[in-house]
């Protein structure tokens, strides 16, 4: 069997797919900027917003905040779909697909 292995950072200015699109994915440090007002990010098992939410974030107003997964990361079997709020003006996400 061959597997499609990438890994990196991404840049999310909108909501959306982490990494390769269903493939399964873990996910080892999030960063998210927020506005005038705290930013809220959702990490979801799947492809779109109906997934199942794994992981919330809080940002901090007007900063970043950084949040790391120990050890191996957070595991999202049927690929990571980012969601935020209108007070996140982007998030930085470090992936593997594995």
């Amino acid at each position: 069997m061959i597997f499609e292995r990438g890994s990196g950072t991404q840049v999310l200015t909108t909501s959306g797919v982490v990494g390769a699109s269903g493939k399964p994915t873990r996910v080892f440090c999030v960063h998210i900027v927020s506005a005038g007002t705290a930013g809220n990010a959702t990490l979801k098992n799947g492809t779109t917003t109906a997934g199942t939410a794994s992981v919330e974030y809080l940002a901090t107003i007007n900063t970043g905040t950084t949040f790391t997964a120990e050890g191996t990361g957070i595991y999202f079997p049927n690929g990571c779909f980012a969601s935020f709020d209108a007070n996140v003006t982007r998030c930085v996400v470090t992936y593997t697909n594995l």
